[in-house]
């Protein structure tokens, strides 16, 4: 009986440890699978909230150019500048409003209703999710380029209050004016002419210098045509009027045929009866001037340029950056020169400045100061800067004394 009755006890102590076991094992399991989702919770907010500043970012620069592109068309269809452009900027990236007037263009692209998507994208996760921008900012960063920046307070609560995020975070993105309308064009020229920013792609390259010598009978820019050794393709060249010559010797073919040409370049002495302009002693002349590229022959100043990339930048009506022309947000305010207000924002330049095209203003039965300069901001303004011919350039085009060494055409100057 004896044997009976500890034998029992043995197996229900062995049970109730079985028991126990089973039940530490429970709550190791269960604690171990709470762990597990808060931890998963967590990296989960974590990526909601690296999700939301990224796309913060993104959609400032996609509702800032909605804005400015708003704020710029009511300037040009209405002909009167902004007072504070970049307030009234601001306000449309926000609350929509155009001088507290709701605006169409802006219904559902605000950043109040991107809010409130980031909002809804945070219920279908189980989340609470609120957003709050405090001080947007709109200010000049260089030439070609706004910074939109603003404060953003996170919180993303878990719905079950497993775990939340509460963070502060500054947000910014830089905003291109490439291809925003100019302003100061149409507030200009009654709105008779239109012009959009493009920023050149001649940085510091406006003209080259491809060679120097002796030289004379003027000037002229044409399309180089290269003989090199044999003569005969100079004697049979079409079109000789519209070429340049680049050949070693000049001499070994008739004069009355190098004078057919718009201008001659050579290493040898021309002869003393060419009558065009001309520019000889440039050493190994048929590789250093390009075949078939416009140089500008100027025999008056004994030099070859190539002055295309100039050309181009005035046709095109390029931008380039300017310490003294307004600012994008300074023209949309009609200002044709710097507002210490938002030069005082930057560390970097923001001016700008293009070249006028007169022979537009004329087909549009504009009237035009013929001897004042192109650049834009100065040719606007009331001051009377007049300007000087640069060869080659359409007749109309003047350029003052303080832009002939910025776009390298000071030494290719009509006199």
């Amino acid at each position: 009986m004896k044997k009976g009755v500890t034998f029992s006890l043995i197996m229900v102590l062995a049970t109730l440890t079985i028991v126990e076991i089973i039940l530490v094992q429970r709550d190791i399991i269960s604690q171990t699978r709470e762990e597990y989702y808060v931890k998963n919770r967590i990296n989960d907010m974590n990526d909601l909230y690296d999700n939301v500043i990224r796309d913060s970012e993104k959609s400032l620069e996609i509702i800032s150019k909605r804005a400015i592109s708003i704020a710029a068309s009511h300037v040009i269809q209405e002909g009167i500048p902004l007072n504070n452009a970049d307030e009234v900027i601001e306000d449309l990236m926000m609350s929509g409003t155009f001088n507290g007037t709701e605006e169409l263009m802006m219904e559902n692209s605000t950043i109040i209703d991107w809010s409130d998507r980031m909002r809804e994208i945070g219920d279908l996760k189980g989340y609470y999710l609120n957003l709050t921008f405090t001080e947007l900012k709109v200010k000049p960063y260089d030439p070609f380029n706004l910074l939109v920046e603003s404060s953003m307070s996170i919180n993303i609560t878990d719905k079950n209050d497993v775990a939340s995020i509460v963070r502060d975070d500054n947000v910014s993105e830089l905003v291109s004016i490439d291809g925003f309308e100019d302003p100061i064009y149409p507030l200009n020229t009654y709105g008779m002419v239109t012009h959009k920013f493009y920023k050149t792609p001649y940085l510091g390259n406006f003209t080259q210098l491809l060679g120097s010598s002796t030289g004379d009978n003027g000037w002229a820019r044409s399309l180089t045509f290269v003989v090199e050794g044999d003569p005969s393709p100079a004697i049979n060249c079409p079109n000789k009027s519209t070429r340049v010559l680049v050949i070693e010797d000049p001499t070994l073919i008739e004069s009355s045929t190098v004078n057919l040409y718009s201008a001659v370049i050579s290493n040898q002495e021309v002869s003393n009866t060419t009558t065009i302009p001309y520019v000889y002693g440039i050493s190994n002349v048929t590789q250093t001037i390009p075949n078939n590229s416009y140089v500008l022959v100027d025999g008056e100043e004994d030099k070859i340029w190539d002055i295309e990339n100039f050309t181009d930048h005035v046709v095109r009506g390029y931008y380039y950056s300017s310490d003294n022309g307004p600012s994008f947000l300074d023209r949309l305010e009609g200002k044709l020169y710097i507002q210490s207000k938002y030069s005082s924002q930057s560390t970097n330049p923001i001016g700008l400045e293009s070249f006028i095209n007169k022979i537009d203003l004329i087909a549009r039965k504009l009237s035009v100061v013929n001897s004042k300069t192109n650049t834009d901001y100065i040719y606007f303004s009331n001051n009377s800067y007049t300007g000087e011919k640069v060869k080659t350039v359409d007749s109309y085009f003047r350029i003052d004394d303080n832009h002939t060494d910025i776009y390298g055409v000071s030494e290719i100057l009509e006199t």
